[in-house]
């Protein structure tokens, strides 16, 4: 959903990959339109605004252009083949129109009049022969696939594929049911590889050897399938503390990996009222997720090893190779483009991962919910991704609202959501993009609408945590406000009343003697009254019996 805080913000960022804009004060031609669209869908999708200065500092000047932009889009969805949708925004400066595209379909640009085009500067221009050959190199066949010379059957590691058999049996029976999962168990070794296409009459493929093969072969045939882990007690150390080289089949070491990283994997213990949330250094979800997604995603005809480097501070994993084609940092969570489909089937089949690329959204998914930073891409560039997991807490309070998102909501909630969540928490708005997904937070009472299109995490989840006061701190500045933001909290507090302690929470830049400054003036207004003395003492709303 393109609102008028969207606008705000895409007026002060760079027109960049994913933006285009236009005066087009009078008009702006349907070619024109149609070329735009093709140009941004074939770079990845964007928006093509229209009744915007291009340069910096942008201004909003208005535009009479598509007008009929219920005919247009029909007819470009039709010529296109793909969904355009038109948002029109009414500003005081003028009329704004927004076009917006999502990205062409993997192997296959878009084209005009038989032109495949792209941006460059302020028009569009004809692709590259260079840059189509990488576009129709996306339909290559799956490399994990392919057949492996002088390996065979024999080659392969029989505890490997009963680990792969029984893994493969036990989601079955949860997903489709017993019967089914009994006539895998009753698989022979060879009917387990030759079902599961990772052997293909008598050839051992790529993807069998990763995950199935024998130590020696894979070390004649295949060295570079190795994952190295390594840990520094320090960030930054020459010397590794602990090193291991594993070049075997991947099913007999994902759970040692893990291992290796759990032995040194404190718990930090943050305290929820009576319980206490205890948040590991590093997720074990989001660290299996990160391995799963370097040996389905690496590129396997680069000599480099996988490699997982790990100190107090981060976890770092190095793939071999670039992000696949069309996919980037920035649409990680929405595209996924399997480099080896064949090895990531074989792990969907082991119930490790889903091929919709559900792994990067338990990544970001978890970072949110444990109140981290979110996994970062830094680094990545065509010759290897870089991800970075960091084990920093940002505000252990935070942790206490987001265990009581996941108590209450976590199956309606995805990866976008738990993003939308993370941006409001920090920055009081939506990011851009997602803004859509608010209104549903709102009605099922995750998040709540504050001032000036601004959200806040709602008060349920805070009093969840057991802090209260943590809710309405953010609400107010001057003595008024302070003075309303006190008498709201008391009224949720209700029979209960409220501690000068909680109260306190709500306004950390003022000394316990300006907050009771304001109690007393709430109480001489007969607004707010005391019962008790001392450590015992409460506040609640209203004059009270006494009048005091």
């Amino acid at each position: 959903m393109i609102t008028h805080d969207t606008l705000a913000a895409w007026l002060a960022r760079p027109e960049g990959e994913r933006l285009e804009f236009k005066e087009a004060r009078r008009a702006f031609s349907y070619r024109e339109v149609h070329e735009y669209l093709v140009a941004l869908a074939n770079e990845g999708g964007g928006h093509l605004v229209l009744g915007v200065t291009n340069a910096i500092p942008r201004t909003v000047v208005g535009t009479d252009a598509v007008r009929d932009h219920a005919r247009q889009v029909h007819e470009l969805n039709r010529q296109l083949g793909q969904r355009v949708e038109v948002t029109e925004l009414h500003v005081p400066e003028g009329r704004v129109v927004v076009i917006g595209i999502g990205p062409r379909p993997v192997g296959q640009p878009l084209s005009y009049r038989g032109r495949y085009l792209m941006r460059a500067g302020e028009s569009t221009v004809a692709m590259t022969p260079d840059q189509l050959q990488a576009v129709f190199a996306e339909r290559v066949v799956d490399p994990s696939v392919l057949s492996i010379g002088g390996a065979t059957p024999v080659d392969l590691d029989a505890a490997a594929i009963e680990v792969f058999r029984a893994l493969w049996a036990g989601k079955t029976e949860r997903t489709i049911g017993r019967d089914r999962a009994a006539e895998i168990r009753a698989f022979t070794p060879s009917e387990v590889v030759r079902r599961a296409g990772l052997v293909i009459e008598d050839e051992v493929t790529l993807a069998a050897l990763v995950l199935l093969g024998q130590e020696r072969v894979i070390r004649r045939l295949l060295p570079n399938h190795e994952i190295v882990y390594e840990y520094r007690d320090r960030p930054g150390s020459i010397e590794a503390r602990v090193r291991r080289n594993l070049r075997r089949a991947f099913f007999l070491v994902h759970d040692e990996l893990w291992g290796l990283v759990d032995a040194r994997n404190p718990i930090t213990e943050i305290p929820a009222g009576f319980l206490r949330t205890g948040v590991a250094a590093f997720n074990e979800l989001s660290v299996r997720e990160a391995v799963l997604n370097a040996v389905a995603h690496r590129d396997y005809g680069r000599p480099e090893s996988i490699f997982l480097r790990h100190d107090p501070q981060r976890f770092v994993i190095e793939s071999p190779g670039g992000f696949p084609p069309t996919v980037t940092p920035e649409n990680v969570l929405d595209r996924q483009v399997p480099r080896n489909r064949l090895i990531a089937e074989s792990l969907e089949r082991a119930g490790f991962v889903e091929r919709s690329g559900q792994g990067a959204d338990i990544m970001f998914r978890e970072a949110v919910r444990e109140a981290k930073p979110l996994p970062s891409f830094e680094g990545t560039d065509a010759t290897r991704v870089r991800l970075t997991l960091s084990s920093a807490i940002r505000d252990p309070e935070l942790v206490r609202a987001m265990d009581a998102i996941v108590r209450e909501d976590l199956e309606v909630l995805d990866a976008r959501d738990f993003l939308v969540v993370d941006h409001v928490a920090r920055d009081g708005r939506p990011p851009i993009g997602l803004q859509g997904r608010v209104q549903r937070l709102v009605d099922i009472g995750v998040l709540e609408a504050r001032s000036r299109g601004k959200y806040g995490l709602s008060q349920r989840l805070y009093a969840a945590g057991g802090r209260r006061g943590d809710d309405t701190r953010s609400r107010g500045l001057d003595r008024l406000a302070q003075l309303e933001l006190i008498i709201q909290h008391l009224r949720q507090a209700g029979d209960q009343g409220a501690p000068i302690g909680e109260i306190m929470q709500i306004f950390p830049h003022l000394t316990r003697f300006q907050v009771f400054g304001l109690l007393d003036q709430l109480r001489n207004e007969r607004r707010a009254h005391v019962r008790g003395e001392r450590r015992t003492a409460r506040w609640f709303v209203g004059a009270g019996d006494s009048g005091s």
